[in-house]
């Protein structure tokens, strides 16, 4: 037999087969790549989380022994320190105040003013700008702001005031048993000035004075005094004695009291509401809490160790939630700003004596030098603990979970429980799934195995259109239609849900009576479509008459109910989050549990009838037994629709990260969370990365909830073709 050659157009043919094959198998490797680089993507971003913090040398900066550090900011091209220095030129000393450039190691002087080396200086804490208070022999205080605006730096006199003759006394007293330079310290909070200083013997003098105001500065004087601080946004006044902590309020009377040992040292956190009580044993954390109109302290946190000393002062590095804590042993502490656990200890070479942190970088000045240090993977700093433990906030009664990214304040405590965002996102698509499995269950049982053909030609396809609506339309209407809809007709609603079981079992009851009549027999076809006109206006009747006995009831005479209902809100609830939710996941739903049961073989049907079985039996005992396999897994499809969305849970509730299960509270989905705070998120910040986190926290739960599906379908599918 003679072998046939391949035509030409078959050899076309087949190369053009190998191209397709290759270009789609291309195609397909491209598409798994791409998931393989977003989940790659957000796995990267968020394992910065799990490095330990460190400190890196940079630099170090010689400064004059004659000089002191009053403050340091960062630059866009290096490092500005504010220094008072005292130099003696040709045997006559000379002091002021001076502005310094430091760059590679070098130092060039930006500004420089000269004042006696009578006058005192304190830089004026809290003040965005470099700002300073100077304190002149004849009791003269001036307040300078140092001007960057120009090609040059000025100086701005902003207040001068005249010291009362007490506190001038008390100023000559303390020089003449040389304690010059004093110490000061100084602050402004809403237009008044706070300036204090501590003498060795104990004393503390307090000068208040109203900026903008003609009156003379308030003075106080206090003796056995370790430490004092203004908390000047609560209006209280907090000090140190041997042995015990009194906060007063403004007319220096007592709130609290609370007793200590002999070797407490204080630090207050840059917040102002939180304390660092460093003992001998350890140290422990304070908070404040508004007790009867009060602000008090109480213990938060309590950590055990005796092996680093006495904290010095305290710094917060706020887009990292991390405080920096020097101690007298030469140690740099770093911890957690909600948890306030230990991350890191760094062992320094020299006792420093002070400490200024911008962003990641960490000085810390000695008598004659300047160390520059930079903080390395402080996102690290974020623990497992504050993430997903409750914690005792400050300002918080109990411990709780909490998110709270957004702070009026600088110094706020960030606080990342991520667990209000889990519990959120659950809650949203639970309650999605309760309003989405019965509609699409009951739909997709009518025009599968009920419904004819030509009937199911028009529904399913409408149905499914419902899908391609977006998902911002539908929150669009749930905002502006349900959720006021929802809260007019609560007790309606209320009545209505009440008198449903009565309502079907009165329907059933008529159903049995008809049953077997003729009308039942010529209208089987259109049967179920007529039970759910008549079921809907019952229903539009029942609500009607509930509205009616809701309005009777609000204009009458105040009562226990009313109360209820007019303290009960649903405009941004769970409620209206799980309707309008729930109709966006309904066709999905739909569609899959109708081609299950449409699917299911027509001889399976026949024969559960051939033995006697009615339709309902055969639907109960049959079809879905059959279809089981595909109807949990487009639940589970369902679900996981329901808890990556992101519009409607962003547009209907009131974003507001609760951990609890409150169907009338407010809730915020990782999803959302993700769409609204993203944007805004420092890039390498802790917010950054734990955002990442909280990605790949969605990605892992719709992957285990996809994958779990998948085995369940195939071990029920398994099931059920051996029984069969």
């Amino acid at each position: 037999m003679q072998r046939h050659t391949k035509l030409p157009q078959d050899i076309r043919r087949f190369r053009k087969d190998i191209i397709a094959k290759r270009i789609v198998t291309a195609f397909g490797w491209l598409v798994l790549l791409t998931f393989i680089l977003l989940v790659t993507h957000i796995l990267y971003n968020a394992f910065p989380l799990f490095k330990s913090p460190k400190l890196v040398f940079e630099a170090s900066h010689i400064v004059s022994d004659k000089t002191r550090i009053l403050e340091l900011k960062q630059a866009s091209e290096g490092l500005i320190s504010l220094s008072y220095y005292k130099q003696i030129i040709d045997g006559d000393p000379r002091c002021g105040i001076e502005l310094d450039e430091l760059k590679s190691r070098q130092k060039s002087s930006i500004f420089n003013k000269q004042y006696s080396c009578d006058t005192q200086l304190s830089i004026i804490e809290g003040d965005s700008e470099s700002a300073y208070a100077s304190i002149s022999a004849k009791g003269t205080v001036e307040l300078t702001r140092l001007d960057h605006s120009g090609n040059r730096v000025q100086s701005v006199l902003f207040g001068s005031f005249d010291l009362p003759l007490v506190a001038k006394q008390h100023i000559n007293i303390l020089k003449d048993k040389q304690e010059s330079p004093l110490n000061w310290r100084s602050k402004i909070y809403k237009d008044t000035l706070y300036l204090w200083v501590i003498s060795s013997n104990q004393t503390l003098l307090r000068i208040t004075k109203q900026l903008g105001s003609f009156e003379d500065a308030d003075v106080y004087k206090q003796e056995s005094v370790l430490f004092y601080h203004p908390l000047a946004s609560l209006s209280q006044q907090l000090y140190l004695y041997d042995g015990r902590i009194e906060l007063t309020n403004s007319a220096e009377t007592v709130v609290q009291s609370i007793e200590t040992n002999t070797t407490t040292t204080i630090s207050v956190l840059p917040s102002e509401r939180g304390l660092l009580l460093t003992k001998n044993t350890g140290f422990e954390v304070w908070g404040t809490r508004n007790t009867d109109g009060h602000f008090r302290f109480l213990k938060l946190h309590e950590h055990e160790t005796d092996s680093y000393g006495q904290i010095l002062s305290a710094r917060l590095a706020r887009e990292h939630a991390v405080i920096f804590a020097l101690t007298d042993e030469a140690q740099l502490l770093m911890i957690n700003n909600a948890s306030f656990e230990i991350i890191a200890r760094q062992a320094l070479d020299t006792q420093a004596t002070g400490m200024y942190v911008q962003g990641n970088d960490v000085y810390l000045s000695t008598p004659n030098k300047l160390f520059h240090y930079s903080a390395k993977d402080l996102q690290g700093a974020v623990t497992w603990k504050s993430l997903f433990e409750p914690l005792h906030y400050i300002g918080y009664e109990t411990p709780s979970h909490v998110w709270q990214t957004s702070m009026s304040s600088a110094d706020a405590q960030i606080k990342f429980g991520v667990i209000p965002l889990i519990v959120g996102s659950i809650k949203a698509s639970l309650l999605a799934l309760l309003v989405a499995v019965p509609l699409a269950l009951g739909a997709a049982i009518y025009t599968a195995y009920f419904a004819t053909n030509k009937i199911r030609a028009w529904i399913k396809p409408s149905i499914e259109m419902i899908e391609a609506i977006p998902a911002v339309i539908i929150g669009f209407i749930a905002a502006v239609w349900l959720a006021p809809f929802a809260e007019r007709s609560l007790i309606a609603i209320f009545l209505l849900l009440t008198l449903s079981p009565f309502i079907l079992f009165g329907i059933i009851a008529l159903h049995g009576v008809i049953r077997n009549r003729y009308v039942h027999l010529v209208s089987s076809v259109y049967y179920v479509p007529l039970f759910c006109v008549v079921l809907g206006m019952i229903a539009l009747i029942v609500y009607s008459g509930a509205y009616w006995v809701q309005e009777m009831f609000l204009h009458s005479p105040e009562n226990a109910f009313t109360r209820f209902a007019s303290n009960v809100t649903l405009t941004k609830t769970a409620i209206v989050v799980a309707l309008a939710l729930g109709i966006a996941i309904t066709p999905t739903i739909y569609s899959l549990i109708d081609d299950a049961l449409f699917e299911v073989p027509d001889g399976v049907k026949q024969a559960a009838f051939a033995l006697g079985a009615t339709e309902l039996q055969t639907l109960g005992r049959v079809v879905l037994l059959v279809a089981m396999p595909s109807i949990i897994s487009a639940v589970m499809l369902g679900f996981g629709r329901a808890f990556g969305e992101t519009m409607i849970v962003l547009m209907v509730t009131g974003n507001t990260p609760i951990a609890d299960w409150d169907l009338l509270s407010g809730l915020r989905s990782l999803t959302s969370n993700l769409a609204i705070e993203l944007q805004e998120a420092n890039v390498g910040s802790a917010h950054y990365h734990v955002l990442f986190l909280t990605a790949a926290i969605l990605f892992a739960f719709t992957f285990t909830i996809n994958s779990f599906a998948a085995m369940l379908k195939s071990r029920l599918q398994t099931r059920a073709n051996h029984d069969f």
